[in-house]
């Protein structure tokens, strides 16, 4: 089989495929008692990140598919709905994500990870700083970016076997001039 050397055209053939890490936000602020709303604006910084990483044992390497856990899309699923209307009537809309910087970027390229994705409508913080990360890593990186995952149960499997890597793989849709995809994404121990 022969790959193509269009990314785009890629994905939509082969999948994604690789080596999931699970950075869990809320069981690290829970332990923290970090002060936190999962329906706000709120930015995990790269520190942060790193801090959670280093507790759970992880090395990042190099292929990794970064999953971040806001807590965002069990939050939402669960109010009400004059909550749900509040939330989307709020402008600019905000949501919980990692910190949009160079920092981050500059991780996310060095690190090569392959792909990133959270249970939030974007991965980065929103609204983002002046350093928005979207744009930067989608056409400038050729880096996927699942949204709105949910990630309960692997967060709570994650938590029972003491492990927060996992092989991952997701098959997008292969629809000609299609820009997104239903992630179809599955974790497997």
């Amino acid at each position: 089989m022969q790959l193509s050397t269009d990314r785009n055209t890629a994905w939509a053939r082969q999948g994604i495929v690789g080596r999931g890490v699970l950075i869990d936000f809320v069981a690290y602020a829970a332990r923290n008692n970090i002060a936190y709303d999962s329906l706000d604006h709120y930015a995990v910084s790269l520190s942060t990140f790193q801090r959670i990483a280093e507790e759970s044992n992880i090395t990042f390497q190099s292929g990794d598919i970064i999953l971040l856990r806001t807590g965002f899309t069990a939050a939402f699923a669960s109010t009400s709905l004059p909550t749900k209307r509040t939330i989307f009537s709020k402008s600019p809309f905000q949501y919980p994500g990692i910190e949009s910087s160079l920092e981050v970027l500059a991780f996310l390229w060095d690190s090569q990870v392959a792909a990133v994705a959270g249970d939030c409508p974007g991965f980065e913080a929103w609204p983002p700083t002046e350093h928005t990360m979207h744009q930067t890593l989608l056409s400038g990186f050729g880096m996927p970016i699942g949204e709105l995952f949910d990630l309960e149960e692997l967060s709570k499997e994650c938590e029972k076997q003491q492990r927060w890597t996992f092989f991952f793989t997701s098959q997008v849709l292969n629809v000609k001039g299609g820009v997104a995809s239903p992630p179809n994404a599955i974790a497997i121990f």
